[in-house]
């Protein structure tokens, strides 16, 4: 009877010290990533956070890109290229291939540079 009561115990002691630590650790770097997300905005902190160059050319795309038009893109679609869609939302990133054939009336495309993904990031390319 003793070996019961000795297990459920430990068993106890174990729930209440993992119960301790989530607010201590989980809690507080959660609330830390929160703050650096506040601070450095989304593209600055999505490039940073997955360890890729090319905040500045997502944000000067953003920037310089009216409402409506598309991106021309290039290069590897798997790594930072990923981040692109989504952060230039709501702007279509279209490859190349596809400005050459013209694009869509209501879909001009943005041909004062176009966005180049490498090995380790993105950067803008003229025209």
């Amino acid at each position: 009877m003793k070996l019961p009561v000795l297990l459920a115990a430990l068993l106890a002691g174990h729930v209440a010290l993992g119960l301790c630590r989530v607010p201590m650790v989980t809690v507080a770097r959660r609330a830390q990533e929160i703050a650096d997300y506040q601070r450095e905005g989304d593209i600055a902190y999505a490039m940073r956070t997955s360890h890729f160059r090319g905040a500045e050319a997502l944000t000067e795309l953003r920037r310089m890109a009216w409402p409506g038009w598309d991106i021309i893109v290039t290069g590897d679609s798997k790594g930072a290229l990923e981040f692109a869609p989504g952060l230039l939302w709501p702007h279509l990133c279209r490859r190349a291939v596809h400005a050459a054939r013209g694009g869509r009336p209501e879909h001009p495309f943005l041909a004062s540079h176009s966005l180049v993904a490498d090995a380790d990031g993105l950067h803008l390319d003229p025209p």
